[in-house]
């Protein structure tokens, strides 16, 4: 970590496990809270009841869409997580772009504002083509 005060760290430290658990968790608690509510119209449910899993899992036509609803969400998240790995991957093994070509690249991003797109795209070219 780059922070190297322990007081300091242990801020950044909760501040971001509050984050994550206002991003990912309290979605996921509504989710359950819905799941198991016999009717919301308010700020929290007015009431808690099983029925709701009792009619997905009583009935045949429901339980069939749950179980592909839940294979879609486990190929979703298989392929997810292999293309955000595999740029991870990759650099182990490929070559890294020299300095020249990336200050090269800087400078015509640094001036893309003062030439047309067609000239800055012809540039681009030009530097990856080596």
């Amino acid at each position: 970590m780059l922070v190297r005060s322990a007081a300091v760290r242990r801020t950044v430290q909760a501040i971001a496990i509050a984050l994550l658990l206002t991003v990912f968790a309290l979605p996921f608690g509504a989710v359950l809270l819905g799941s198991l509510a016999s009717s919301w119209s308010g700020a929290l449910p007015s009431g808690i009841t099983l029925g709701n899993f009792v009619a997905v899992f009583g009935e045949s036509g429901t339980l069939g869409a749950v179980g592909a609803s839940l294979a879609t969400a486990v190929v979703a998240t298989a392929i997810a997580i292999a293309l955000a790995t595999q740029p991870r991957c990759a650099h182990v093994h490929a070559a890294w772009p020299s300095r020249r070509r990336v200050r090269r690249l800087a400078g015509i991003a640094g001036t893309l504002s003062a030439r047309r797109t067609r000239d800055v795209a012809l540039t681009f070219e030009r530097v990856m083509a080596g």
